[in-house]
């Protein structure tokens, strides 16, 4: 509904740069005979393409991860998200908890280059611009899209299934929050191609959206690596007993703490490996009033120290007259 949602929205000059790469998904259900939608597109003429809203039975949060529980017919799918720490890279796991039978899928994502800030026609170039999409090589499941004229690129891996291609330019989706806001409100996505998976009960799925060149596609170990560094997260800030708002904010505080490297303020005159505070999402970048105000509570309070004193570094690098640059 706004046009800094996406699944994949890379900071390619980390921890700036934010580009949607990935803007939704299509998504279907096939199962005891029917072909069901789970995703739900608006568009600028008000037609709503498909209703999966209709078969969402739950949403919650399992620490960060979003988890939605689709009901079709006997069957409940699980479908949820995290990112890789560190990375550009997005996950999504489809688990088939219960049915009869085995389930379809086919998932196609909806792909695109552009500033979060911004909502151009279709992609790099304007109208009539398509990406190059490519099978991954060495019998990997999935495709790489690179868009021309320098745009960027990135891969969608599987570990499984069959990736069926294709190239279909999705116009006029309408986001309704900008709308109300009285802004630009209409953006182009272009579909590369189909997933098609087949789950028996039980069965786990999972679809990678990354820019690096060779990103794990094994969704089990990925899973569990992220849920590792939250329990580590919560340790940590000696916050593993406490209550569910306590620990929701610990592991949120994690979000706002970033990477930032400082050309020649190392002491070789080399990149200083500095951190930074992002002073909100999502539109903002790194402010030192913000990160000032913020400091305490993102690091001391959830015992990271560590994370303060190179915060501090990092923007000593920049006092002038005892002042630091907002």
């Amino acid at each position: 509904t706004r046009r800094y949602h996406g699944l994949l929205v890379a900071a390619l000059t980390p921890p700036v740069g934010r580009t949607v790469l990935v803007g939704g998904l299509l998504e279907w259900a096939v199962h005891d005979g029917g072909r069901i939608a789970l995703h739900a597109h608006e568009h600028a003429d008000g037609t709503i393409d498909g209703d999966g809203h209709r078969f969402l039975e739950s949403f919650e949060l399992d620490g960060l991860l979003p988890v939605w529980t689709y009901a079709v017919a006997d069957a409940l799918l699980e479908k949820r998200i995290w990112m890789a720490h560190g990375s550009n890279t997005t996950y999504l796991r489809y688990s088939l908890s219960r049915a009869r039978g085995p389930l379809g899928l086919e998932v196609s994502p909806l792909v695109t280059a552009r500033d979060h800030h911004v909502l151009p026609p279709a992609g790099p170039g304007g109208p009539g611009t398509e990406p190059t999409i490519e099978p991954l090589a060495g019998g990997r499941v999935g495709a790489s899209v690179r868009w021309p004229d320098g745009g960027p690129s990135f891969v969608l891996p599987a570990a499984f299934g069959a990736f069926e291609p294709g190239a279909a330019w999705l116009r006029d989706f309408r986001h309704r929050e900008e709308t109300a806001r009285g802004l630009d409100d209409r953006s182009d996505l272009f579909a590369p191609g189909t997933f098609h998976i087949s789950l028996q009960p039980g069965d786990s799925w999972t679809l990678v959206l990354s820019t690096e060149p060779d990103p794990d596609p094994d969704g089990e170990s990925a899973l569990a690596s992220e849920l590792d560094r939250q329990a580590e997260l919560l340790a940590r800030a000696r916050a593993t007993r406490s209550g569910a708002v306590v620990r929701t904010l610990v592991l949120a505080a994690d979000q706002f703490l970033v990477d930032r490297r400082i050309p020649g303020a190392g002491k070789d005159g080399g990149p200083l490996a500095g951190r930074s505070v992002i002073a909100g999402y999502p539109w903002f970048n790194d402010w030192g009033r913000d990160t000032m105000i913020a400091l305490p509570g993102l690091t001391l309070a959830t015992g990271r120290p560590e994370e303060a004193a190179a915060i501090l570094r990092a923007f000593a690098v920049f006092a002038r007259d005892g002042l630091l640059p907002n």
